[in-house]
């Protein structure tokens, strides 16, 4: 009885030992898929963000009145009109 015993304790440890390493190999592949996803996740939500970023500096120029794109069109042309006058002065 004994020696049956001692055989099926023997028995007993190896399956446990046989689903340990099956648990680790399991635990890796897992690990390495997450690794994985996570760069796939890190790289789409850099693109997503610039994209939002994008978008809302279109949405904030989109919002601005007319009253300053006037502005802005009067600042460009003064601008160009001082750059011709500092072209005709440096000739």
């Amino acid at each position: 009885m004994q020696q049956n015993m001692v055989k099926c304790f023997a028995l007993i440890s190896r399956q446990i030992q046989v689903v340990s390493e099956q648990q680790a190999a399991q635990i890796r592949d897992l690990t390495d898929s997450v690794n994985s996803m996570k760069s796939t996740v890190g790289s789409s939500l850099a693109a997503l963000s610039a994209s939002i970023n994008v978008q809302n500096a279109l949405q904030a120029k989109a919002n601005a009145t007319s009253a300053q794109l006037v502005g802005d069109m009067n600042y460009m042309r003064t601008l160009a009109d001082n750059a011709e006058v500092r072209r005709r002065n440096n000739c």
